[in-house]
């Protein structure tokens, strides 16, 4: 029997493998900001390295370095985090950098005990001579025609553009609601008057919505400027949705890709841990004064399993943080609470019935240091009792059914089963209740918002499912053993036993699919415009934003309250991304955005801004969440 079960065993393993391409996890925690700047030309010694997360992060002794352009290390104290805000990590640098340029190199560790690496890049200048010529003025356009957001009676005959100095645009492109071109004449400039610029369409353009993206450049050769790009929208008689006219596929991620070899140790971790939790409940519960000749060789063989699994994480974990000391290293708490784990089982394996306490220390612990509960955005404190409960009622189930299959000699399969069977059916209900409540309330917490679509394209959400269907598999096998054990017989023991093996099979299987769970990204399933209707200064704002992927969209507002007249709407991202939009003006306080609104992946902050008839202005902000495995901003 144990022959069969280490069979399954390897054969899972392989799966995973298979499973598995081996490239690093995508969404841990986002560097959002930094100081310097990235590119920043300083003319002053910076006298702090800063750094701003999404979430709160572990520092370490080598958390900050700082190395010139030769790759030449230089000197900076150790990173501190800032005690009024555990994002904030801050770093001095002692001495004066001499004009060059610099590379910050910051190595933190995410709540799930991820390590997170980022590279600032940097300048220091020479100071400004006095009698130095002042730098050239930034290119800047002031106003164009039509303007973003204009609906045109008919079509226009040209582009106008003004721009802050005498420029030359490089490049104009028109598109239309389908994506295509309209061709222009060459840019003019207005003899009257430099900064002034008029490109002709060569033939009208048809009603619907259009694209204009410009290049443009100061006309001085003097000044040496890259080309300014922008792009803003107008309407030809009436609003259009810009779609994709020909259609392209989107790539998508290979399966599991975001997985590794950390999740083959993450599932000997835990299926170890949980298994030997499950014996020693079974002992100490389940079946109390029972001796077993096999208990010390698998129990032992259990607490190695776990160890093995421990030492790949740890292993993988170090090469990511690079030349720490061994005492630096044991210091984190991500390297030190498993341990205290291995400790705990160690000890758990030679005090008797007080084992299976020590045991479920060990497992409640496992939140603390690895999975997404630990994120604050995750819900903090109660995602963290969710998910250690969750550990308990899963080890407890999974880990019993184990003792029940490899504990017995053949000989006395029958008389273990009559005794234990009954009081194990009815903790492997309550355990099942409690996976089931937790399970639900930790999927809803992780991903308050998804569509269908959103929830089966993601790993996460894939992973979930795999993780039901073997939890219902199961459940549909216990319903099965409860009505055999409520007549059982020692005929009926054997049919039992059978069915035991295959939960434990669709057990192991279930620990495979939440070690992949520790890796994939929650929010790679969400989906969602967060509030969908907003409220400020006696205006109610109902906002769409369809469909809500990365790609050409729709944004619609509806306003009730008072007479809206103009609406601008700002997206934004951490670190520097802005752009702004006027919106289209289509119906009785009904405004539009459309174009390529959500470029990428992940959390982008939407503020609109309302002009009412009587020029007041009200904001109101949005947060939205773009479902996608390579995320932004988180």
């Amino acid at each position: 029997m144990i022959k069969r079960l280490s069979g399954a065993f390897l054969a899972a393993v392989t799966l995973l493998g298979l499973l598995l391409p081996g490239v690093p996890a995508l969404a841990h925690s986002t560097l959002e900001d930094t100081y310097p700047e990235t590119d920043a030309a300083l003319t002053e010694n910076p006298e702090t390295l800063e750094f701003w997360f999404r979430d709160p992060v572990s520092v370490h002794a080598e958390s900050v370095r700082l190395v010139n352009g030769l790759g030449e290390p230089l000197p900076v104290s150790p990173a501190e985090i800032d005690p009024a805000d555990a994002t904030h990590i801050v770093s001095r640098v002692p001495g004066d950098l001499p004009p060059g340029t610099y590379t910050a190199i910051v190595n933190v560790i995410a709540p799930d005990g991820y390590v997170v690496e980022e590279e600032l890049k940097f300048r220091v200048t020479a100071p400004k001579q006095a009698d130095a010529p002042a730098p050239a003025e930034e290119l800047k356009l002031l106003r164009y025609s039509p303007d973003d957001g204009d609906i045109t009676t008919g079509s226009p005959e040209t582009l106008e553009f003004w721009f802050n100095q005498p420029a030359t645009l490089t490049a104009v492109g028109v598109f239309d609601d389908q994506q295509q071109p309209f061709f222009t004449t060459d840019p003019v400039v207005d003899p009257n008057d430099s900064t002034h610029l008029t490109v002709e369409f060569t033939e009208p353009l048809h009603a619907g919505t259009y694209q204009v993206t410009w290049y443009a450049r100061p006309a001085d050769p003097d000044a040496l400027q890259p080309d300014t790009l922008d792009v803003f929208y107008f309407a030809v008689d009436e609003f259009t949705p810009i779609t994709q006219g020909s259609g392209t596929a989107v790539e998508q991620l290979d399966l599991f890709e975001s997985a590794g070899i950390k999740q083959i140790g993450y599932w000997l971790w835990f299926t170890g841990m949980a298994a030997l939790f499950g014996v020693l409940f079974f002992n100490a519960v389940i079946l109390p004064g029972h001796r077993f000749a096999r208990w010390r060789r698998v129990s032992l063989g259990l607490w190695v399993l776990a160890a093995a699994g421990v030492a790949i994480v740890l292993l993988t974990m170090q090469a990511d943080l690079g030349n720490l000391s061994a005492r630096q290293f044991l210091s984190l708490k991500f390297v030190w609470v498993p341990l205290v784990q291995l400790a705990l089982l160690a000890l758990a394996l030679f005090t008797g019935r007080a084992g299976a306490v020590l045991g479920g220390v060990a497992i409640v612990l496992t939140p603390l240091v690895t999975g997404h509960s630990a994120y604050p955005q995750y819900g903090g404190v109660w995602s963290i009792a969710a998910s250690s409960l969750h550990l308990l009622a899963v080890a407890g189930w999974i880990g019993g059914l184990l003792a029940l299959i490899l504990l017995p000699r053949k000989q006395e399969m029958s008389d273990v089963l009559l005794a234990a069977l009954p009081r194990y059916s009815n903790w492997a209900l309550g355990s099942l209740v409690l996976i089931t409540a937790t399970g639900i309330y930790m999927t809803f917490a992780f991903v308050p918002s998804f569509s269908a679509a959103s929830f089966l394209e993601s790993e996460w959400g894939k992973t979930v499912m795999i993780k039901l269907a073997v939890t219902i598999l199961i459940a549909i096998v216990g319903f099965l053993q409860r009505r055999t054990i409520k007549r059982l017989s020692a005929q009926a023991v054997h049919i039992v036993a059978t069915r035991g093996k295959a939960e434990v099979v669709y057990g192991i299987i279930a620990l495979l699919a939440a070690s992949l769970l520790v890796v994939s990204t929650p929010k790679a399933a969400e989906q969602g415009l967060y509030p969908v209707v907003a409220t400020a200064a006696g205006l109610e704002l109902h906002a769409e934003l369809t469909p809500l992927e990365a790609g050409l969209n729709v944004l619609t507002l509806t306003f009730d309250g008072q007479e809206v007249t103009d609406a601008e709407v700002v997206l934004s991202m951490p670190p520097r991304y802005e752009v702004g939009y006027d919106a289209f003006h289509t119906g009785a306080n009904e405004f539009k955005v459309t174009g390529n609104l959500l470029h990428a992946a992940g959390t982008m902050d939407m503020t609109v801004i309302a002009v009412t008839a009587d020029g007041e202005e009200t904001t109101f902000p949005f947060r939205v969440v773009v479902p996608g495995e390579m995320r932004f901003n988180e």
